[in-house]
């Protein structure tokens, strides 16, 4: 009944989210009270769309409370379900999983055909309270059902969601491929609203695999989109603030924190808003703003309590407590409560967690001027740690640091090509012994040392490009300049005149103060032009001008402004190529090109290959806080039967994945078999934004996974044999 219901009132409504006018239509049709009052649920949207969603709880259970058919199964499954949303979006999510569970078992006892979504609710619900298990079932359900009814569009929701749900858990290959299909397929219904969640997520895989920028130009594409709705939005920019933390930006950081707030705290999602100021906290720790860090600290804590969440509540008052002693704030009774944090840390297994409290114990006794107690404890740490975390531990606390240096005798055999100043420099270690490495950085160093000479870098993505590029800066004579980098890829032909070269107030609108470009920038010092084969080529041949003559002049601007600036370019794609095609200039490329570094690649650097997995297993298991992990023979052997196409990240994505999934302390064979990459066929990544370029790897994986069965491969991408076979033109594959 209430199907029908609907389906009469859409049809002379339209789908509204107007109230007034939903009642007046209500008022001229033939409906009886019963329907009516079903229809007039329908209000509840217009809560949701103005993000009053305390108003929109307290309607709906008004409506319960006054039910003309008490009896009527479908009518209370329809309020239940918008109570899952209005929960959900509270961050309520344990009462979200109640009120999901019992519409979706109340539509199965009425009509299952009512909520064709239910699965996807109960799913979501399942994976926000961390039942993965569970969760996984129930997306996996709804692919089926969705195909044996033949609903396409919930299918690819459900398939978005199962990429969702292995984001949480960390299983990011699987989650890529889940994503990818999605994408196409909502970018080619033109869903706009599920494609840029999808997208979003598919930014979260990025920054979980460390490709920061690239996940950075991800979450910017869809700040920019007009159709993103307010939580999308808010969403985008708290996940580039993260981006932003871990690249160091830590002002763009705070900036897009703020903005996440802004849009979030309407809607009161209180561990959205916990995590903004945990965050904030972080940030402005780093940025030594110890004020500002204990006041979002304390908030994070008043939070944490609404929430009645036992864990961050002791994880704010642990660091509170860290800042006062750091403050000379120093109160007795101080010792009681860091006590009882690392009992309930050690308790729940939160080992790094339970350090931090242990540090902050040692913090205590030093202010109380007890430095043997406070010796003690950091020495604890240190035996529990092991070697490698003891000298770690050993370099932050100077005060022992004389005590503690004779433990520390282990000699570290990792071959690091680069000496201890520039690797300090350049924040990077080059591990590694074969003469291809050797040659590679022997070529650096000679170009770092003609100082206004230009460097193109090429390779494949993962090989380490950007690392040269600040080795090439930081061994030259424009060391203590500014080293500037810009992801080409990110840079829109509409903006990128601005951003290189800077604007004057009032340029064009929306320019209301003086822009400094990115050659003004980085004048005296290097501009690092990250993706140079995605530049647009609108701007190249003033780039190519602003290379020749060492002028600019800002957009608006008549006055040309001299420029001393190095060009250091890389790029993962054939530029040859593009020139044939008309997207990149060949005088351009000439002008960059004075010396050509190509990076090998992994596979052709075999012998470097055990010292880089000995290297990010111990760096791994330190930031993991566990004991130095070991790996035995077996395990070399599948790695070493392996291609790589992703390079080193993806080798120190593979160890890190094998870690968390290895419960003992040894590596084996074993420990990849759960790696989807490390099957026979396997699945490329170029590290592009491109929706284009997304979608035709993801057909490209497809093929191989399927190998080369264009029909198998279409029914997983969920596409049709013949709109395969137009992609495959379309890309030529």
């Amino acid at each position: 009944m209430l199907k029908q219901i609907f389906d009469k009132f859409i049809s002379i409504t339209g789908d509204t989210y107007d109230s007034k006018k939903s009642i007046k239509i209500l008022d001229e049709i033939d409906l009886s009270t019963k329907e009516k009052q079903v229809l007039g649920i329908i209000k509840v949207r217009e809560f949701f769309a103005k993000n009053q969603l305390t108003e929109a709880e307290k309607f709906l259970h008004e409506q319960l409370d006054n039910l003309v058919d008490p009896e009527d199964i479908s009518v209370i499954a329809f309020i239940y379900k918008w109570l899952y949303n209005c929960k959900n979006r509270l961050g309520k999510y344990s009462e979200a999983l109640s009120y999901a569970q019992d519409y979706v078992k109340l539509t199965e006892e009425s009509d299952p055909t009512l909520f064709t979504d239910r699965y996807i609710d109960l799913g979501y619900a399942y994976t926000c309270n961390r039942k993965y298990d569970l969760a996984e079932k129930i997306f996996l359900k709804s692919i089926e059902e969705c195909e044996i009814i033949s609903n396409e569009e919930m299918k690819m929701r459900s398939i978005s969601m199962l990429g969702e749900l292995y984001l949480r858990q960390g299983l990011y290959i699987e989650a890529k491929e889940n994503l990818s299909r999605a994408i196409i397929y909502f970018r080619d219904s033109n869903n706009s609203n599920y494609l840029n969640s999808t997208l979003n997520n598919y930014g979260l895989v990025l920054q979980n695999i460390g490709q920061y920028r690239e996940a950075a130009s991800c979450f910017e594409s869809l700040i920019n989109q007009n159709e993103i709705i307010n939580l999308q939005l808010g969403f985008a920019h708290f996940n580039l603030g993260l981006c932003n933390q871990k690249q160091e930006e830590y002002t763009k950081a705070v900036k897009s924190y703020e903005k996440a707030f802004e849009i979030l705290e309407p809607i009161n999602n209180l561990s959205y808003l916990k995590s903004i100021y945990n965050n904030l906290a972080l940030v402005y720790e780093n940025m030594k703003k110890n004020d500002l860090a204990m006041e979002y600290y304390q908030k994070a804590y008043d939070v944490s309590e609404i929430l009645n969440d036992e864990f961050n509540l002791r994880v704010s008052r642990n660091n509170i407590i860290n800042y006062k002693l750091a403050n000379n704030q120093f109160f007795p009774e101080m010792r009681k409560e860091i006590e009882e944090n690392i009992e309930y840390f050690s308790e729940k297994m939160k080992i790094e967690h339970q350090l931090k409290a242990k540090k902050t114990l040692s913090v205590f006794y030093r202010a109380k001027k007890d430095y043997k107690k406070a010796y003690d404890i950091i020495y604890n740490i240190y035996e529990q740690q092991g070697e490698f975390y003891r000298k770690q531990l050993a370099e932050q606390n100077q005060d022992f640091y004389g005590l503690i240096q004779d433990t520390i005798i282990r000699r570290d055999r990792v071959k690091n090509i680069l000496e201890p100043e520039l690797q300090k420099s350049i924040k990077h270690n080059l591990i590694g012994e074969s003469a291809t490495l050797r040659k590679t950085i022997e070529m650096a160093r000679k170009a770092s040392s003609i100082n206004n000479t230009n460097v193109l870098i090429t390779g494949e993505s993962g090989t380490g490009k950007e690392i040269v590029s600040r080795l090439i800066h930081f061994n030259s004579e424009r060391k203590n300049e500014r080293l500037v980098t810009v992801n080409c890829s990110a840079i829109t032909s509409t903006l990128a005149e601005s951003e290189f070269f800077g604007h004057i107030q009032g340029a064009f609108t929306g320019a209301i103060n003086n822009k400094t470009g990115l050659f003004e920038q980085a004048s005296g010092g290097t501009l690092y032009l990250d993706e140079i084969g995605d530049m647009p080529i609108e701007i190249q041949s003033k780039i190519l001008r602003a290379i020749e003559t060492g002028t600019i002049t800002p957009v608006g601007g008549d006055e040309e402004i001299e420029v001393d600036v190095r060009i250091v370019a890389s790029t993962n794609k054939d530029l040859d190529d593009l020139i044939l095609q008309n997207k990149f200039r060949l005088d351009l490329l000439h002008r960059i090109n004075v010396i050509h570094i190509k990076i090998p690649p992994l596979r052709d650097r075999e012998e470097d290959l055990i010292l880089l997995i000995e290297f990010f297993v111990k760096q791994i298991s330190i930031s993991m806080k566990r004991n130095i992990i070991t790996f035995d023979d077996s395990y070399i052997k599948v790695l070493k039967g392996y291609t790589f196409p992703g390079n080193i990240r993806e080798l120190k994505n593979i160890i890190e994945r094998s870690i968390i999934l290895e419960s003992s302390n040894t590596l084996t064979s074993e420990s990849l078999h759960d790696i989807n990459c490390m099957r026979k066929n396997t699945v490329r990544y170029s590290g592009s934004l491109n929706l284009s370029d997304v979608e035709k790897e993801a057909v490209f994986n497809a093929l191989s996974i399927c190998n080369n069965s264009q029909k198998e491969a279409a029914k997983k991408l969920g596409l049709s044999e013949s709109a395969l076979s137009r992609k495959l033109k379309k890309y030529r594959i």
